[in-house]
């Protein structure tokens, strides 16, 4: 997986003039790599595997921000709801630990540092639902299968892992950017070419408003005829360290100091402004930082330094924080999609 805020700011130095030819030709390079590497599971010479059971791929084709980890959570959730017996499988990008259960649905069995920000996340707040993670993927869903009897696999950021085969292709896009400039990495934020949306089954348009939803299902739905559906945020409450619910205005014109590690900082400011507090100081980690004690004392420093006695950050984060001695919150954020059409074409996908 490719470090998003990294990406940020590749994609700042390649569009230099002075720089932009090379970065076209690393992009050729790197359409060349992605095309051989798709050509030898299509010759054969690599295999691609069946899965015991139903998979469903939530993936995207740019680089980090489209909120699959939120979408993961809705659809884990509603496939639970309507009976299924689901499990969860993710990559674990940057876990120390090379075993294969995250969580049996009822117990948390790995820290965040052993099983990644992003599975740790997941286990917290899907109960009943067993985690698991592995690079080669194939491992964990069959683990799954013979030790939980899943049903269905929802498989996180797949789209691009050509190893397994797949009932359902969900790709999300986030409708204020959704390719970016158009250009493939490094010069741009795409992992595929825009054609390869023809492999997906559906597209989920994420972070939308009205308008921009409206433009962009049009257009997807002209270019691509599949089904396009629009997945809300909603903000749900303020939740401290210590894991205590308050409501949404509990930091109203709070001054804060904001930090955040993702792969779209800009996108946290503005929840924070939704907040109604104050930031006072906005400090900005790589995607994925695995916080340091001297990191959590820099920002305790940082904090006093400003007068300020309250800190913000996002849930990815918080859960790689240890208690600095201030007050620590994260805006606990989830995602859906409205439309009831979505459930009746997904069950008409895996009953196929």
């Amino acid at each position: 997986m490719v470090n998003g805020l990294m990406v940020n700011r590749l994609f700042q130095i390649v569009n230099k003039p002075y720089i932009r030819g090379l970065a076209y030709a690393l992009s050729c390079g790197y359409y060349a790599g992605l095309s051989l590497h798709k050509s030898l599971y299509k010759m054969g010479l690599l295999q691609i595997k069946d899965a015991p059971c139903k998979v469903i791929s939530i993936g995207n084709i740019t680089v980090g921000g489209t909120g699959k980890t939120p979408f993961a959570l809705f659809l884990s959730d509603l496939l639970k709801k309507e009976g299924k017996r689901v499990a969860v499988v993710v990559r674990g990008y940057k876990s120390r630990d090379k075993g294969i259960l995250i969580s049996d649905g009822q117990d948390i069995l790995q820290g965040v540092f052993q099983a990644g920000d992003e599975g740790y996340i997941l286990a917290r707040r899907l109960k009943g639902i067993p985690i698991l993670k592995a690079k080669r993927r194939y491992i964990a869903i069959n683990y799954a299968f013979n030790h939980f009897g899943a049903d269905v696999i929802v498989l996180d950021d797949a789209f691009q892992y050509w190893a397994l085969k797949r009932d359902v292709d969900i790709v999300l896009l986030n409708a204020e950017e959704p390719f970016g400039n158009g250009h493939l990495l490094p010069r741009g934020k795409l992992r595929e070419p825009i054609s390869a949306l023809k492999r997906a089954d559906a597209i989920v348009l994420s972070r939308t408003d009205d308008r921009a939803a409206g433009g962009w299902r049009v257009y997807l739905k002209e270019i691509f005829d599949i089904p396009i559906f629009t997945a809300d945020y909603i903000l749900e409450s303020l939740v401290s360290i210590e894991n205590k619910s308050y409501p949404l205005d509990y930091l109203k014109d709070t001054p804060v100091l904001a930090f955040c590690g993702i792969s779209r900082p800009e996108r946290f400011r503005y929840t924070c402004s939704k907040l109604g507090v104050k930031i006072k100081r906005f400090i900005v980690y790589p995607d994925h930082y695995c916080y340091r004690q001297k990191d959590i004392d820099f920002l305790k420093k940082e904090a006093e330094a400003s007068g300020l006695k309250c800190l913000l950050t996002t849930e990815k984060d918080i859960v790689k924080i240890a208690d600095c001695r201030l007050p620590i919150f994260y805006p606990k954020i989830s995602i859906e999609i409205k439309d009831k059409g979505f459930y009746r074409w997904l069950k008409k996908k895996l009953e196929s």
